[in-house]
């Protein structure tokens, strides 16, 4: 895992893709597009699929974050998932979906978390 989020990092450095040092991966059968608004902060985020849809979110930088993941397909459902990170820590965020009967996509946030 720790390789493959080195091989993002490059390949966004390469690209020069999205403010904040943010990459998608997409993979399975059901993922759609994952969007992402970093919200100029430095995470990492990776789709990935598990018996549900689900994503994963790790902050880079040196402030705690929240981050939410909206999994919708238009109609059948839309579900945000949200949770707040740490300084260096990673959180996934799913959604269980009975049965999934077309492509999911994945929009996620991240803001600074702000206090009181």
């Amino acid at each position: 895992m720790k390789k493959s989020l080195v091989l993002l990092f490059f390949r966004v450095m390469a690209l020069g893709l999205l403010p904040g040092l943010v990459q998608a991966q997409w993979g399975g059968d059901y993922l759609g597009t994952t969007t992402i608004d970093s919200g100029n902060n430095d995470i990492v985020v990776q789709s990935f699929r598990t018996s549900v849809p689900a994503v994963s979110i790790q902050n880079r930088s040196d402030k705690p974050l929240r981050c939410s993941a909206n999994f919708s397909n238009g109609a059948q459902f839309s579900e945000t998932r949200s949770t707040t990170i740490a300084p260096g820590k990673r959180a996934a965020l799913a959604y269980g979906v009975r049965y999934i009967t077309s492509r999911v996509d994945i929009q996620v946030a991240c803001s600074e978390r702000l206090h009181g």
